[in-house]
């Protein structure tokens, strides 16, 4: 651990995940070229929706680490060959986090008008999804024929990760055109916080048509929504209080109504109820919390429960790694009578861990978040890389996991990114002048702006 005190021992950590980064997106460059992720097994690219997500995704991190012929070579190639307006189903939600967030970044890094304007073309294209009755927009459209639908194992209602995590994205938009348009289709925090709580905790499922909830979570499907309650109040001055007040007092009301400890390990996590029927369940998505909560603690210090929160939650988070045979955590664990196994032992590059981390460090600075990151790394080196880029492992319990033959776009927008700034110093994208989007792009603070 004494290593991690010595400037020149954490500047070659830093050149260590740049090198890494960079390889693993050349090997997308040069074999997936225009797909939205990467087999590294197999050697393509696959995609969901057609759009680019992994080179919309590393325009911020390439930016990050001053990689600029990659950063250049990746937006000559986007800003030239990108068509949103083709005859092809796409998602609402992935494709603001992941194209107009990474957009927003890059123009506001480059000031090139050129990346905000391929933003706006597609806000334009994803406008008509939000014509619903509640105004809260489908979860996918056809920008060729305007059709819209649902997920389909979720017929007439909306995510709540997935309606109240495009704040960010919109609310820059408007800032930086000038134009209302964007900002007035997300503006509906307000109606969520006041028709569909109970009491003060979101549910993760809001009707499209009416008001009928039936979900509670922390985990998938609500887990973003929170995390830009917070955001938002950080990222827009005039919000603040509202946004802020929302946050806490879903936190406050969620450790008194979800927050649980297993028998088995004694771990403390916040269970998710489904019809009023209580789930207990972690999953690596709610590795996210800690971070938030350390971010919250930074911003709002009369807050006392939200360190205290967080260091409780990553116990947690930590201790799930540490139990399994890789060092990586899996994607989902179920509590049972007989104890807990890993319903889905499969490791997908996530970043949520890393992220609170990274927060840690920054509000807290112990040398222990730094040790915890190298050890993840190393990790992440010896049982998902393959040739120079990386592989979700199907089995993290195991000390031979297998692949899974997919790099999805987040670790090159997320896990890499957030690496490689635990072993930056903190006036490096400083959480003072930014907050981060759910997919880990650095947008600027409104009062830092202008």
């Amino acid at each position: 651990m004494l290593q991690l005190h010595d400037p020149n021992y954490i500047k070659s950590l830093r050149e260590e995940i740049k090198f890494e980064f960079k390889n693993a997106f050349n090997e997308y460059m040069e074999n997936a070229l225009g797909y939205d992720h990467y087999s590294p097994i197999t050697r393509h690219g696959y995609s969901q929706f057609g759009l680019k997500f992994s080179l919309f995704d590393s325009l911020d991190t390439l930016l990050l680490m001053n990689l600029t012929e990659e950063f250049e070579n990746a937006s000559k190639y986007v800003l030239q060959t990108t068509n949103f307006t083709k005859n092809s189903t796409i998602s609402v939600f992935e494709s603001t986090i992941r194209d107009i967030g990474g957009l927003i970044s890059a123009y506001e890094q480059t000031g090139q008008r050129k990346f905000l304007d391929l933003a706006e073309k597609l806000a334009l294209v994803l406008e008509p999804a939000f014509k619903t009755p509640t105004g809260f927009p489908y979860a996918y459209i056809n920008p060729g024929t305007n059709y819209t639908e649902d997920h389909i194992w979720n017929i007439q209602k909306s995510l709540l990760s997935d309606i109240g995590s495009l704040q960010i994205e919109f609310y820059s938009l408007t800032y930086h055109t000038g134009n209302m348009k964007y900002w007035n289709l997300v503006n509906y925090i307000e109606t969520i916080a006041n028709k569909y709580i109970l009491p003060s905790i979101y549910f993760s499922y809001q009707s499209t048509y009416s008001e009928v909830p039936t979900s509670l979570s922390f985990d998938a499907f609500g887990d973003s929504y929170y995390e830009y309650l917070l955001k938002m109040a950080l990222l827009a001055p005039q919000n603040s209080t509202l946004y802020s007040d929302y946050f806490i007092t879903a936190i406050k009301q969620a450790s008194k109504q979800l927050l649980v400890t297993s028998r088995h390990k004694h771990l403390e996590f916040f269970k998710t109820t489904v019809y009023g029927q209580s789930k207990h369940q972690i999953s690596h998505l709610s590795y996210f919390l800690p971070g938030i909560l350390y971010l919250a603690s930074r911003e709002y210090p009369n807050f006392k429960l939200s360190e205290e929160l967080a260091d409780r939650l990553m116990e947690t988070s930590v201790k799930l790694h540490k139990m399994t045979k890789t060092g990586l955590s899996g994607d989902v664990l179920v509590f049972g009578e007989n104890g807990m196994t890993w319903e889905d032992s499969t490791y997908k590059l996530r970043p949520e861990y890393i992220e609170s981390l990274f927060y840690q460090w920054r509000v807290k600075h112990k040398t222990m978040s730094r040790r915890l990151a190298e050890d993840f790394f190393n990790s992440l080196k010896k049982y998902s890389k393959i040739g120079n880029a990386y592989s979700s492992v199907s089995n993290v319990d195991s000390s031979f996991p297998g692949y899974e033959d997919q790099m999805d776009s987040f670790f090159l927008a997320e896990t890499m990114k957030y690496l490689y700034l635990i072993f930056c110093d903190d006036d490096v994208i400083s959480l003072d002048d930014y907050v981060f989007t759910t997919q880990g792009h650095y947008i600027k603070k409104k009062d830092h702006r202008r």
